[in-house]
């Protein structure tokens, strides 16, 4: 349980700052690493208990626990991310049976294998663009299953759901330069969610 209306969370913090330095987790030259930092410490988070729960100041959130989310979505993810010097790199998100993120290639065959830039991946999970509007510009490539495809929205909204309304500092970390850095995370969260990623 985290309350974001006080300071932020030492432990969250730390997992953070720890899932960074992992090279398991962290490609140099690349912001997706926060992204999949950020998603591998709150599935971590939500090992153990059947629920998760964040509250604050006028506010509580129930989200799923990892065992929920791998039986609601049963897929394997593997993204290939381009950054902007040219240089490609591999991540997997493994909701079909373990529930965890990795870097490089799936050990085993991918539902839905995703293509897209660095900026690209970090606005989707900040929840800054439109997905479909990506689709549309041609901007993120999908192969594979497209229904499962569009159930990567609910590990998107999920995480991000949590990341913000987890401390401000957090979400910083993630987001240092937008200008939205400064709003209470909550606030944020309702001002920008974006139906289609709900």
């Amino acid at each position: 349980m985290v309350d974001s209306g006080g300071p932020p969370n030492p432990d969250l913090k730390t997992q953070l700052k720890s899932a960074l330095n992992d090279s398991n987790l962290s490609e140099e030259g690349f912001e997706t690493s926060k992204v999949i930092a950020l998603i591998d410490v709150l599935l971590q988070e939500g090992d153990t208990a059947s629920t998760s729960t964040i509250t604050g100041a006028g506010y509580s959130h129930t989200f799923p626990s990892r065992k929920k989310l791998v039986k609601r979505i049963k897929t394997c993810y593997q993204f290939v991310i381009k950054n902007k010097a040219g240089k490609e790199a591999m991540w997997y998100v493994d909701m079909k049976k373990k529930g965890r993120v990795s870097k490089g290639k799936s050990p085993f065959k991918p539902d839905v294998t995703i293509w897209c830039s660095d900026n690209d991946l970090v606005a989707l999970a900040t929840g800054e663009i439109n997905p479909q509007k990506l689709y549309a510009a041609n901007r993120i490539k999908v192969k594979g299953n497209l229904d499962k495809a569009l159930k990567v929205q609910r590990i998107i909204s999920h995480e991000r759901e949590k990341i913000l309304l987890a401390g401000q500092e957090t979400y910083i970390i993630m987001n240092e330069k937008k200008k939205h850095r400064n709003l209470h995370p909550p606030q944020f969260l309702y001002r920008n969610r974006s139906p289609d990623l709900v």
